[in-house]
């Protein structure tokens, strides 16, 4: 504490051996864990991010005459790497690992600049312990790099907000920019932050708003290649992805064993309790890839409409699947599903013991944890409108650990009473 204020201690890396210790320890158990379940197959999504790589390589995203966008180009620009290199596909798997030590590494710095680096090293000790971390760990799946790249841009975030300079607003605003390309549904905070950062800015003038909004200007001029390309192909303004109509439809179900759970052709096909949705499925596949996210929206829209409180009902049944996995529609209960209560469980009472002291000593809090904060808020309440598991809102985490470690190891009645949090000026 220096001047009735709690001070980071400054070039995090140099804290001895005892930090690279611990961080070769979980690279070494991430690793392991890695060949515990790498698959020598694609599955889930894999084969869509392969055949975009390829696309990549030629030239083009996704086929002319298959206009679906499941995706932003992210992650299948970093694959189309390998295709170039002609790669075995378990040099992409194995980056899943290097990804999420990473993105511990980035939380350990940020939470550096506001505790001691023993307390950070020990909060970042207790995350990578949260063990769905595991989980995808051998495939080739977005959420790795998702959560590197999130706790890249909170770190830089809290970097720009100190010391406000160009070249780090550059920097936040280009890793922003491929995380938007990489989790589509951060286009839409991007779009949020531009309008109220940006007036903010601007009536404000304040010199780290301003930094702020230009990273967010930055974070857009990266993606407007893509949304040009979008529009070249579909004719539609700001059109991120389809995949979000489809998740939107099964949301909006209004039958009555449904609860919003996301099914496939497939599923439909075969499952007596999916039947009522076969028609307009059937009439879905008759229609032109470029139509079909309108399509979905349209009927999503007259579903919520017509069913307000049905469509609630699946809203509340999503939270619940968001953090335990818990329901899934016509489907026999896994152990997955007890594997997701125990490790969330942790997390939510942890979150919930840091929320009242957050709400209670906000003014004195770091504004920029706060807006990691908000942004995570946004995203999760955005997501949860329509289908989304675990896997979907878990890279979050790391928008929502630095405010939630900080306040939980530093933040007690009595230290918020004597200090005042907010980084030193400099």
């Amino acid at each position: 504490m220096a001047n009735g204020r709690i001070v980071g201690q400054g070039n995090a890396l140099g804290y001895r051996w005892l930090a690279p210790v611990c961080f070769g320890l979980m690279f070494a158990v991430y690793v392991a864990g890695f060949f515990a379940v790498v698959e020598t197959e694609l599955s889930g999504d894999g084969p869509r991010y392969v055949e975009q790589a390829i696309n990549l390589t030629n030239g083009y995203f996704v086929s002319p005459d298959r206009l679906w966008i499941a995706n932003g180009p992210g992650y299948p620009l970093l694959l189309s790497i390998f295709v170039a290199a002609e790669a075995d596909w378990f040099w992409a798997r194995l980056l899943n690992p290097v990804f999420i030590v990473s993105a511990f590494l980035f939380l350990y710095l940020t939470l550096c600049l506001y505790l001691p680096r023993r307390h950070a090293l020990f909060g970042v000790l207790g995350v990578a312990c949260y063990y769905p971390f595991l989980l995808d760990l051998g495939r080739l799946m977005t959420e790795s790099l998702s959560h590197m790249l999130i706790a890249l841009w909170a770190y830089l975030i809290c970097l720009l907000w100190k010391h406000r300079k160009p070249s780090l607003a550059i920097a936040t605003g280009v890793v922003f920019g491929y995380l938007c390309l990489t989790k589509v549904v951060f286009g839409y905070l991007l779009v949020i932050a531009l309008l109220s950062i940006g007036t903010w800015a601007a009536v404000s003038r304040s010199r780290q708003l301003v930094m702020l909004a230009s990273s967010f200007v930055i974070a857009m001029l990266v993606c407007i290649p893509y949304l040009a390309y979008t529009n070249s192909v579909t004719g539609k303004v700001f059109h991120w992805a389809d995949i979000g109509a489809y998740n939107l439809y099964w949301m909006s179900s209004p039958y009555p064993g449904d609860s919003g759970g996301w099914h496939t052709y497939s599923s439909v096909a075969k499952l007596d309790e999916l039947a009522p949705h076969r028609p307009f499925l059937d009439r879905l596949q008759r229609t032109p890839y470029q139509d079909r996210s309108q399509l979905l929206t349209e009927k999503a829209v007259e579903h919520i409409k017509a069913n307000p409180v049905k469509y609630f009902k699946n809203w509340l049944a999503n939270v619940g699947r968001t953090v335990f996995n818990y329901p899934i529609d016509y489907a026999t209960q896994t152990l997955r599903t007890y594997f997701y209560i125990v490790a969330n469980s942790v997390i939510l009472y942890f979150l919930i013991r840091s929320v009242g002291l957050v709400w209670q000593h906000r003014p004195k809090l770091p504004p920029e944890l706060l807006l990691l904060m908000a942004s995570a808020l946004i995203v999760y309440g955005g997501t949860t409108l329509v289908f989304a598991n675990p896997r979907i809102v878990r890279p979050l985490l790391f928008l929502v650990f630095p405010l939630m470690i900080v306040i939980l190891m530093r933040m007690s009645r009595s230290q918020l009473q004597k200090a005042d949090v907010s980084l030193p000026e400099g």
